[in-house]
């Protein structure tokens, strides 16, 4: 290229822009649609999302993790505890009630909180831990 060429000079960035425009195009087109549900994820408390909604009858006297685990498993979620869940015998009747409300009375009766997370840890999670005193 002649570097005097005033129209060589305009050329050679018309082809450059168009190279870099093509390169663009290849990205984006290469990378996945932006995910909006993550905004509106984060706007909202987490929610249990269970494989099974069917009414939870349960009559059981046990340790508090495997009350807990017996629901996860009806329900179809993981649950996870805290290392500091402490080992508690109770006992629970559990007559055509929600999840929720099976989650509320093991939690009362246990002296415990669950915290659900999602996509933060596995659809499906919640975690039983220790009541702060």
């Amino acid at each position: 290229m002649d570097p005097s060429s005033v129209a060589a000079e305009q050329e050679l960035r018309k082809t450059i822009e168009m190279i870099e425009d093509r390169k663009r195009a290849a990205n984006a087109a290469s990378e996945p649609p932006p995910d909006n549900d993550d905004a509106e994820l984060a706007s909202t408390p987490p929610q249990l999302k269970a494989l099974s909604r069917a009414p939870i009858n349960l009559k059981m006297s046990n340790d508090a993790k495997i009350v807990f685990d017996t629901i996860g498993k009806l329900a179809g979620l993981t649950v996870i505890y805290d290392p500091d869940f402490p080992a508690r015998r109770i006992s629970v009747e559990l007559n055509d009630v929600t999840l929720e409300q099976a989650l509320d009375i093991v939690c009362i009766e246990s002296k415990a909180f669950f915290d659900a997370h999602f996509r933060e840890h596995y659809p499906g999670d919640f975690r039983p831990a220790a009541k702060a005193s």
